[in-house]
This record gives C-alpha cells, sequence and structure tokens, in this order.
C-alpha cells in the first residue's frame, strides 16, 4: 500500500531537480574597481612636508642643542643630563601608536589627522618657546617639563602626517611618497647642521636662542603647510557603503527570490503529478 505514495515521491523528486537545474543561476553583482586618481609629486611634498621638521630635530636638536644645554644644566654631570633628556625623548615615542588609534577614530570636521597635526604643533612651539626661557634662566626643572611637552605633542603631529600619507595617498605612489619624505628627513638633517654652524660666532646664550628660533619656524611652516594642502574629509561623511557590501546584498536577494520562485513551482508539480498525495503522506513514507 505504500508503494504508491513512494512512486509519486520519487517523482516529485526527479520533477523539482529538474526545475532546479533549470533556473538560472544567481550572479553576484560585478564589483566595480575603485581607481583613485593620482597626486602629483607637488602635493605629496607638501602634505608631507612636516619630514623637515623631523629631520631638523634629530640631527641638530638631538646631536647639537641637547648636549650643549646639558652643560648648561650640570656641567660636571652632563654626560648624566644628555642620558636623561635622550631617555625622555625616547619614552615619549610610545605615544605614536595611542595618538594613531585615536585620530583612526576621529570625525571632526577638519577630517582625521588634521586636528592632532595643528594640536601637536602648537603645543610643540609653546614648549620650545619654555625652553628657550628656561634655558636663559637657568631653570632646570622648567626646561625638563617644557622638554617632555614639546616631545609628546611633536612626535603627535609625526604620527598624523604619517597617517595622512596613508589616507591620502594611493597605494600605488606610496613608494613615491616614502622616498619624498626621506629626502625631506635628509634635507632637514642637513639645513640644521647648516644652520648651527651659522651661529658659530655668537655667545653660547645667543647661538641657544637662534636655535630654538629657528625650530619654533620649523615647525610652525610645515603644520601650516600640512592643514592647507591635506584635503581632509571627515570620516563619517567619507564611508559609503562599499561596492562589495551592495554586490552582496543585491546577490542574496537575488537567491531569496529564485528560492521563491523555486518552492512555488515545486508546489505546482506535486499538484499536477501526484494530487493525492499530502505533506502527511510523504512524511509517513520516509519515516
Amino acid at each position: 500500500p505504500r508503494l504508491a505514495p513512494l512512486a509519486s515521491v520519487a517523482m516529485v523528486s526527479i520533477v523539482g531537480k529538474m526545475e532546479l537545474d533549470d533556473l538560472p543561476k544567481a550572479v553576484p553583482a560585478k564589483q566595480e574597481e575603485h581607481v583613485e586618481p593620482p597626486v602629483s609629486m607637488l602635493n605629496i611634498s607638501l602634505m608631507l612636508c612636516f619630514n623637515l621638521t623631523n629631520g631638523v630635530l634629530l640631527a641638530s636638536y638631538m646631536l647639537l642643542t641637547l648636549p650643549l644645554e646639558s652643560q648648561r644644566i650640570d656641567n660636571e654631570n652632563r654626560s648624566s643630563v644628555l642620558g636623561s633628556l635622550m631617555f625622555i625623548a625616547g619614552i615619549t615615542q610610545l605615544i605614536n601608536p595611542f595618538m594613531g588609534l585615536v585620530s583612526d577614530r576621529c570625525i571632526s570636521s577638519w577630517g582625521r589627522r588634521r586636528p592632532f597635526i595643528l594640536t601637536g604643533g602648537i603645543v610643540g612651539i609653546i614648549g620650545i618657546l619654555a625652553q628657550d626661557w628656561a634655558s636663559r634662566h637657568r631653570s632646570s626643572v622648567l626646561y625638563y617639563v617644557a622638554y617632555t611637552f614639546s616631545m609628546l605633542a611633536l612626535n603627535t603631529s609625526y604620527t598624523a602626517v604619517v597617517g595622512i600619507m596613508a589616507d591620502l595617498v594611493p597605494a600605488a605612489q606610496s613608494g613615491t611618497a616614502s622616498g619624498i619624505a626621506a629626502l625631506h628627513n635628509l634635507l632637514g638633517a642637513s639645513g640644521g647642521m647648516v644652520f648651527f654652524d651659522m651661529t658659530a660666532g655668537q655667545t653660547a646664550d645667543d647661538r641657544l636662542h637662534s636655535m630654538y628660533m629657528m625650530y619654533t619656524m620649523v615647525v610652525a611652516v610645515p603644520v601650516a603647510v600640512t592643514i592647507m594642502t591635506s584635503k581632509e574629509v571627515p570620516k563619517v561623511a567619507s564611508e559609503p557603503p562599499s561596492p562589495s557590501s551592495r554586490a552582496e546584498e543585491e546577490a542574496a536577494e537575488d537567491l531569496e527570490m529564485l528560492e521563491k520562485e523555486h518552492s512555488s513551482s515545486r508546489r505546482i508539480g506535486w499538484k499536477c503529478f501526484s494530487p493525492p498525495i499530502t505533506y502527511k503522506d510523504v512524511a509517513e513514507a520516509y519515516y
């Protein structure tokens, strides 16, 4: 008595398989490749010009200015003083990963990086001016405090500039941007050494004062140029749904529609080829 239901079930399975094979395959929407327009070398050079500041600070500041300051702070223990200043310069670089993480999540109307470049530049300039005042008035405690804040602020600006290169320079031009940044560092280091040599005829106080004034200009000008030439877009406005996300949504909708059509045609096939069969009969035949 159960042979008839089983034969009907087999017929339904065959019909359903034939209908499923005949259905058109859902092809995901072709993803459109987003090609970023190239950036001119001049614009890249202007956006990354803060690397000039980095070169000056790594060369003349660390190798020439700080040894002179160490002698003024404590001539007998100048090696220990210089070591402590170098230690501060190194440990303050630990702020770089944190500031990079914070700037990645910044949703300012100025963009993600420029607020940190500007803030770091302003605080850095104030710190350098405070170092100059502390040096002229022989205030070692104030000098250490101002120096620490300067290092933290300038590292913040430098980290944001590195983010500018990742955000605004196309991947195809990353090698060019890295080469320009390296050239800026070289030019900054050489320029700082030349300026220090030009102050050789001055007294120690005047020489250090000239160096600090030069440092403020070397920070202020690149910060201003970087902010004006970096055309950032606020994070919220610059992140529309990606082409891959839209393609996945369209493919899912197509598959859902096809499944509904197939389910409807299979029910029609059941009614045409085996009217006596019900879902209850199929269940009993299998189980």
